[in-house]
């Protein structure tokens, strides 16, 4: 699924894109499929292994909400919500998005209007719970 793969020093990086299938601008859903996560070395040179998300992801489609820049403790960053989470091999996939469009958020506007030119950027944020180095040979 990488778009892009980029070697740099004995580090492969690789880009993923979202894969925009269908948009609403009325209503602000965008039907796309995410990878949030991969199971790739990321840019902190971190991975987190697709299980992971398996324990908590029924708990958070409690309350999927999709935030900007990681930023609980701010109101208007809750620019919309997550409409389906899954767990594959590959990692984490978001299926479809809404964005509170139109109700006085300008984030959740250019949020959208990003997304829905395949010009934002997702991530997971997270709190490790148990981790081990990953050897450097």
């Amino acid at each position: 699924m990488p778009n892009e793969t980029v070697t740099q020093e004995k580090t492969i990086y690789k880009t993923f894109r979202a894969e925009i299938k269908e948009i609403d601008a009325q209503a602000g859903i965008i039907n796309m499929v995410i990878p949030m996560s991969t199971g790739a070395e990321d840019r902190d040179e971190e991975v987190i292994e697709p299980a992971a998300f398996k324990k908590w992801l029924k708990e958070f489609m409690k309350r999927p909400i999709l935030l900007s820049s990681h930023m609980y403790g701010d109101l208007r960053k809750q620019i919309g919500e997550f409409k389906g989470l899954k767990v594959t091999d590959e990692g984490l996939m978001a299926q479809g998005l809404e964005y509170y469009i139109g109700r006085g958020n300008d984030e959740a506007d250019w949020g959208f209007y990003l997304a829905s030119r395949g010009m934002a950027a997702f991530s997971v944020g997270f709190i490790p719970k148990k981790w081990e180095p990953i050897d450097e040979e």
